[in-house]
């Protein structure tokens, strides 16, 4: 047994051998972003064999709600499934067996530790309170944001509906703060690619904010932002 903090779990044995077999499959067999058809169709058949019941949020992405023996706080754990369209030279008898499609960014990793997640949780659910909720994502190698939008949604649904937990998009009514802050720096800050839309217009306003209305809302720089407000008082 484990202690920390008062908390005792259950000594967990990982099945390595079985993740790295895994691993080298979906290494050898690469799929591009919205091509997961048997890259999923795999995580599929692992999880229904570990005795779970997997969902499938889009066509090639798969959900999985794992739960406890009483109610508490749901977990969610995300992997991504496609690969990168690269030659591999590596010679290994692993190696990716799809002309100009490979596992360079570590998916087939990130899937397989997952995998092997969900055959361990699945054994130990008497041991803990709450869900776990397991995500593979599909197309995460792409930057085109309304494919993933879609994504989004979709596992919201899955993740609302199995575990009664939802994620807020926007703003309670009457509130005067964003619900969500993003930041970002000028060049290189990571490997994955991606795409940022915002937009937030104002249309009609409250008292309190009567200077917006009619006006979009300028966001990301408070110099701008501070023209934008002079412009429209």
């Amino acid at each position: 047994m484990i202690s920390s903090r008062g908390f005792t779990a259950p000594q967990i044995e990982a099945p390595a051998s079985d993740v790295i077999d895994w691993r080298r499959h979906i290494h050898a067999h690469p799929e591009l972003s919205y091509k997961e058809h048997a890259t999923s169709d795999f995580v599929v058949e692992k999880l229904t064999s570990f005795g779970l019941s997997p969902e499938r949020p889009t066509e090639t992405s798969v959900t999985v709600l794992i739960q406890g023996r009483g109610p508490g706080r749901t977990v969610a754990l995300r992997a991504d499934l496609d690969a990168l369209p690269l030659q591999e030279e590596t010679g290994d008898s692993f190696a990716s067996t799809v002309n100009g499609v490979m596992h360079a960014c570590g998916h087939d990793a990130h899937t397989a530790m997952l995998l092997g997640t969900a055959r361990v949780l699945s054994g130990l659910t008497d041991s803990f309170d709450g869900a776990v909720t397991l995500i593979f994502q599909h197309a995460e190698e792409t930057p085109r944001a309304a494919p993933r939008s879609s994504w989004v949604r979709a596992c919201s649904r899955a993740w609302t509906r199995s575990s009664g937990c939802t994620w807020r998009t926007r703003p309670p009514p009457g509130s005067a703060y964003p619900c969500v802050r993003s930041r970002t720096r000028t060049g290189r800050s990571s490997s994955a690619t991606d795409i940022v839309e915002e937009t937030c217009a104002a249309y009609g306003a409250t008292a309190t904010f009567e200077w917006a209305d009619g006006y979009p809302v300028i966001v990301n720089d408070d110099d701008v932002a501070q023209i934008g407000y002079d412009a429209a008082v």
